[in-house]
This record gives structure tokens, sequence and C-alpha cells, in this order.
């Protein structure tokens, strides 16, 4: 779980897994370098590995369920 709290211009991250993202409450809008996403609860995302990616802003309700997808999690 991830309480956000009002980002801004967050930092950018290069994961070397896919991220599941659910919004389980308020709104939030994620920055992928070439566009953005707005999410409303109960908006989901599936982030690939290596996707460039930041939070762009946030309400400040915003809480998040992240799961992180290892490959070894994949071929189960």
């Amino acid at each position: 779980r991830i309480f956000s709290n009002s980002v801004r211009n967050g930092q950018w991250y290069d994961q070397k897994e896919e991220e599941w993202v659910i919004l389980l409450q308020g709104e939030a809008e994620l920055d992928f370098g070439s566009h953005r996403q707005q999410l409303h609860r109960g908006d989901y995302v599936l982030i690939p590995a290596h996707q460039k990616h930041r939070v762009a802003k946030t309400s400040s309700d915003a809480l998040w369920l992240a799961i992180h997808l290892s490959d070894s999690l994949k071929q189960s």
C-alpha cells in the first residue's frame, strides 16, 4: 500500500520488473514521458519492465496498491 499525499512531479522510475498498480481511492496522474495517464478510484495499469514513469500528481487522499511481478512469479 502506498499513500501519495498530494505528490507533484515525483522521481522517475525505471524498474526491472513489471508493476501492476490500482488506485484504491483518490485521483492521480502518471507521466510516461511521451504521454500522461489520468487515474481515478478503481483504475489500474500494468507498467512494463523498464518503462520510465513517475507519479506526476495525486489528490491528498490517493491510496495505491502496487504489485511488482518478477520473472519467477510470471512463470508460475
